[in-house]
């Protein structure tokens, strides 16, 4: 992988955290890669959520913190869908898939920023999942190949 937007040792570190990995060949790793971006768009979901239930998000970031689960969602549908077109072989369909899911993080983060809210409460999730989904791309594209 020689995106210079990945960071290394994220990239480790993430795949550590499924034992699966040490044994994987390319393959394996993408499934595990798109998996952890699952469980990372799921997370997120479930994060936002707790932080409109605490009361303790600023009045000015509600709509977005709001708009930004459904936006969550739809990251995942396309991850799941990403995940469908790799196991089918469909590698241009699945790199597709997986731009989308970045594209919709990326418009949670683009309405707090057109907005002037503070991004802070997100700013790692949305980094994390930037990471997860530019590791699955980029093996997908090697596994495509040229």
């Amino acid at each position: 992988m020689d995106d210079p937007r990945l960071k290394f040792d994220f990239c480790v570190s993430s795949f550590e955290t499924n034992p699966l990995s040490k044994t994987s060949d390319i393959s394996g790793l993408a499934v595990i890669s798109m998996d952890l971006c699952s469980k990372n768009a799921t997370y997120i979901g479930k994060y936002i959520d707790s932080i409109l239930k605490d009361g303790k998000a600023e009045p000015s970031a509600i709509k977005n913190l709001k708009d930004c689960i459904e936006y969550y969602s739809y990251a995942l549908e396309d991850v799941q869908e990403a995940m469908k077109a790799f196991n089918g072989k469909y590698y241009n369909e699945g790199i597709d898939h997986m731009n989308n899911a970045h594209i919709w993080a990326n418009t949670c983060k683009q309405g707090f920023i057109d907005l002037g809210v503070d991004f802070s409460p997100l700013r790692k999730q949305d980094n994390d999942f930037f990471q997860l989904t530019n590791i699955s791309l980029n093996i997908i594209a090697i596994i495509r190949g040229p």
